[in-house]
């Protein structure tokens, strides 16, 4: 598989963990630095987003992926 493939960013902000997206393609979007970013709740660039790098996992991986708590991911990440 190829690396631009895999999503490099995760939102952990809690909030967006509990909003459906209106689109179920929203949710994959592109991180500020290019690479691919997943916020579950479909959220743009403009939302508060609290980024966490995953290493690079497949959409499918997510639902295995331990997604750490809002406050675990310091906010220069």
């Amino acid at each position: 598989m190829e690396r631009a493939s895999l999503i490099e960013w995760i939102c952990v902000r809690a909030s967006h963990r509990t909003i459906k997206p209106v689109d179920p393609s929203t949710p994959i979007n592109l991180h500020e630095d290019g690479r691919w970013a997943y916020c579950p709740a479909g959220l743009g660039a403009e939302a508060d987003h609290v980024w966490y790098a995953t290493g690079g996992v497949t959409r499918a991986a997510l639902a295995r992926f331990r997604w750490p708590d809002e406050d675990e991911v310091s906010e220069g990440d």
